[in-house]
């Protein structure tokens, strides 16, 4: 089955000439790389799947096989690589209508033109951080811990806040009321779901042009599930 399938894409590709004797050239590589793998000769079945993708780097079959060679030959980073591959080239190759995939930030999603089906979250998942409140925390600990919650926090903070940049100098009291903190005279940090409306009351407030950004990281001057963290530890057992 892998085989037919493998075959029927490479003989789609165009007909000309040149890409014909391609074509067949690709499936005869195709063929020696699955003889390879059945006699468990991966280093022959690795050179023959890599120059098959070199005449057709989205065929999902071979990709498939090349993350299973990779496997096979102790390489886990080139078999994540193919395998990912594999797996955001199915729909647009017409081996399959959707996939399941995890994703925290989208960047692959949009990346590969996919979207998310209304109805397709199947899990949504959280990562939780322990810490022992009976362990040797160093000073060199605690320091590595508190940068580490001051990045969680900053990406927190950046995911729901929007950074507005006005082209004038806004008076104090325009930004009563709005849920607007000043950084700078022209710099301020705003609820994302109000940026819009508050970067309209900035312009007419006499910002002139308004800029809305997104931060990927907003640092505060404190780490409140540090400081959490370390009133804990000083609590008696």
């Amino acid at each position: 089955m892998r085989l037919a399938v493998a075959l029927l894409l490479l003989a789609a590709m165009p007909a000309s000439a040149q890409s014909r004797a391609d074509a067949a050239e690709a499936e005869g590589r195709f063929v020696r790389a699955l003889t390879a793998v059945a006699i468990e000769d991966f280093e022959t079945a690795r050179r023959s799947l890599d120059a098959v993708l070199e005449a057709a780097p989205g065929d999902v079959t071979v990709l498939t096989l090349r993350a299973e060679v990779a496997t096979a030959m102790d390489a886990p980073a080139d078999a994540v690589f193919f395998a990912r591959r594999a797996t955001e080239a199915a729909p647009a190759s017409g081996q399959a209508e959707v996939i399941v995939d995890i994703t925290s930030t989208g960047t692959t999603l949009k990346a590969n033109g996919l979207k998310v089906l209304d109805d397709g979250v199947i899990l949504e998942s959280r990562a939780a951080l322990a810490g022992s409140l009976k362990a040797d925390w160093s000073d060199a600990a605690k320091a590595s811990l508190e940068q580490l919650l001051a990045s969680v926090e900053a990406v927190e903070t950046a995911g729901t806040t929007s950074l507005l940049l006005s082209s004038s100098g806004i008076a104090p009291d325009a930004l009563e009321g709005t849920g607007l903190s000043r950084l700078s005279e022209n710099s301020f940090l705003s609820p994302s779901g109000r940026a819009v409306e508050n970067a309209r009351h900035l312009a007419d407030s006499g910002g002139k042009s308004v800029s809305i950004l997104k931060a990927d990281l907003i640092f505060g001057q404190s780490t409140p599930s540090y400081e959490a963290f370390i009133a804990l530890l000083g609590r008696p057992a």
